[in-house]
């Protein structure tokens, strides 16, 4: 009888069910509070000082080289074991204890490819590593999109460690994560690729903007006079609305909307002063007889050029947004004198102001009289821009009739 007890007293029951499946979403939940953590370190670690200097244009120093492989390889670790993990979830068998293992481990390395990739990201936005601010901008978002991916995917699968399970739940979300992944594939590397992208992108706003305006002005003009009829009226209102054109200009506006479009003009002809600028002054930079002050000065000179056409370029898209019908005059004037002045600073910068520094020496001659015939354009657009614009009736005008 003893021996029979002891024997008895050997043989547990197994746990409940309930214990056996909380280890799976417990390590989700882990998962999930670090990526968190990871997000909100970057938004206060991987902060773009408006004034840090370039030290470098094409030739990527050690450093950043090495923050840009492990960014790649972190990108590459996540974009695999996304799936992975999602699989694994899905065909997971809670009560095994070898699925919920692989299925944490799996987990455990998404973690680690979002911190591989989060340190990459971190380095290069140190101010030793001399990356400008496109590069530091570009690298911070394609980062912040990776990790905020891999958060959404981690709250998705911690639901589906539960007893029940949907086929299709966490395929979007992985869908997400890779193409995270592949924007991180496609970041430009060095400040002269990230400097390059930042300003094509701006000019390529620019001649969309041109583009969209000039055409609702061009089909106005080519529209037929309506005819008075109930169907004529029915039908032009909804190709209007089809062509995104719910309301049309009038007669007095469109000299002022045209005005406009050559402010814009002008905003894409800065975008091409700076890209020259930059191309000109950079093969000083990577001339092995250049000194390391003039380097430096032309580094120095090259930044704030930039900063100057990214103010260009947003303020283009200000401009661009008060000019659907009806127009709001007084906020169009606002903004047409604001671009115009902010495209007036930079090539007074480049022609002006940089007299006193090595780099304008180094200028040719075809990009000063380019900036030099973009600033006088601009200034006479934006008087056409105010001429145009219709004045308000004067009071004494009444009292002149009376």
């Amino acid at each position: 009888m003893p021996t029979n007890k002891k024997k008895n007293n050997k043989k547990k029951s197994p746990p409940p069910a309930s214990q056996q499946s909380s280890a799976s979403p417990t390590s989700m939940g882990s998962i999930r509070f670090s990526l968190e953590r990871l997000e909100e370190s970057l938004k206060k670690d991987l902060d773009i000082s408006p004034t840090s200097s370039m030290k470098y244009w094409r030739t990527l120093p050690p450093d950043v080289d090495t923050a840009y492989t492990m960014m790649q390889s972190g990108a590459e670790l996540v974009h695999s074991t996304s799936t992975k993990t999602t699989l694994l979830t899905k065909a997971a068998s809670t009560t095994n204890p070898k699925d919920v293992a692989a299925v944490q481990q799996a987990a455990q390395d998404l973690l680690k490819g979002c911190q591989c990739l989060a340190t990459g990201a971190m380095v290069l936005c140190n101010d030793d590593t001399g990356c400008g601010r496109p590069v530091r901008s570009t690298s911070r978002h394609a980062t912040r999109a990776v990790v905020h991916a891999c958060l959404v995917l981690m709250e998705t699968l911690e639901k589906l460690a539960g007893p029940k399970k949907k086929k299709n739940v966490g395929a979007p979300e992985t869908g997400i994560v890779w193409n995270a992944c592949d924007a991180i594939t496609k970041l430009p590397k060095g400040n002269r690729a990230a400097c390059r992208r930042e300003l094509l992108t701006y000019t390529k706003e620019c001649n969309e903007t041109m583009q969209e305006f000039q055409q609702s002005i061009d089909n106005q003009a080519q529209s037929p006079p309506q005819d008075g009829s109930q169907e004529g009226e029915d039908t032009t209102s909804w190709q209007d609305f089809l062509q995104g054109q719910g309301e049309e200009y009038q007669s007095s506006e469109i000299p002022v909307v045209e005005g406009c479009l050559a402010v814009i003009k002008c905003s894409r002809g800065s975008m091409n002063v700076t890209l020259q600028s930059c191309e000109c002054l950079g093969q000083v930079v990577e001339d092995e007889q250049s000194g390391q002050d003039e380097r430096q000065s032309v580094l120095e000179w090259m930044t704030q050029l930039h900063r100057l056409a990214r103010d260009v370029g947003e303020g283009m898209t200000d401009l661009g947004a008060v000019l659907y019908a009806p127009l709001d005059m007084s906020s169009v004037s606002q903004q047409a004198q604001s671009q115009t002045k902010r495209i007036v600073e930079l090539h007074q910068f480049v022609l002006e102001q940089s007299k006193d520094s090595q780099a304008h020496t180094h200028l040719t001659e075809e990009i000063q009289t380019l900036s030099s015939n973009i600033l006088k354009a601009v200034q006479c657009r934006c008087n056409q821009v105010l001429e145009a614009i219709p004045q308000p009736q004067e009071t004494n005008a009444a009292t002149d009739s009376t």
